[in-house]
């Protein structure tokens, strides 16, 4: 572009020489442009300070998946799901296995809240 300029005065050559570039492919690769993700803002949760783990914590469900009732090799496949307690604040993680009833659930809810303690907002009494 300065050897350009040197012999010859063109008022678009820098919008050209731009447009060249971006066209080329070797260029592209050299340099490429690097894109950003846009993030949400972090909830209340996540950003308070807590005074113990799992003060604070999220339930989710993985699954599903199967596991056999006993070591033997003709033993009955079960389908299970797998309950992930996540500290919203720590990123520690609680993790139990379940089936979808609601027994099974407040059953592990309850072995939760007594090994953990109380979350705040846990919709169960205990």
């Amino acid at each position: 572009m300065v050897v350009v300029r040197q012999n010859y005065w063109s008022t678009l050559s820098r919008s050209i020489v731009r447009n060249i570039i971006q066209k080329c492919i070797v260029c592209m690769r050299n340099a490429p442009k690097l894109s950003t993700t846009l993030m949400a803002d972090l909830s209340e949760a996540r950003v308070n300070v807590i005074n113990y783990a799992f003060q604070k914590c999220g339930v989710d469900y993985a699954g599903p998946y199967q596991y056999k009732e006993g070591q033997r090799k003709n033993s009955k496949l079960i389908k299970c799901y797998i309950v992930f307690f996540i500290c919203l604040a720590t990123k520690a993680v609680h993790i139990e296995m379940a089936d979808l009833s609601t027994e099974i659930y407040l059953n592990i809810l309850k072995r939760f809240i007594s090994r953990k303690g109380r979350s705040t907002d846990t919709p169960i009494t205990g």
